[in-house]
């Protein structure tokens, strides 16, 4: 069975963000990625093709196509939760640690 492939169609004013945001480097090596790949997504290239290119996985690649297609381009960008243990401080814990440093 084929895995759907979500299609990247960016607007004008996307397209430019995207390219702005690339190439003044101040964002996440995970966000750059992301611009990348919707970047290449939207010039027809294959999965497989820009996993290489961008260095990372085609479930990845997969993933932010099919976030871009269904949630939009912001949601596609940015981070979501990781699972793993809560926090053992919360705000005030963590200021007064920073604090002592």
């Amino acid at each position: 069975m084929r895995k759907k492939t979500y299609t990247v169609k960016l607007t004008d004013e996307q397209r430019d963000l995207l390219n702005s945001m690339l190439h003044k480097g101040i964002h996440s090596a995970r966000k750059l990625d992301r611009i990348r790949i919707l970047l290449f997504a939207e010039q027809n290239k294959k999965d497989k093709e820009i996993a290489k290119i961008v260095d990372v996985t085609e479930q990845t690649v997969s993933n932010i196509r099919k976030r871009f297609f269904h949630e939009g381009l912001e949601s596609a960008l940015s981070e979501r939760p990781r699972p793993g243990a809560p926090l053992k401080l919360d705000d005030k814990g963590v200021c007064h640690c920073y604090c002592l440093l």
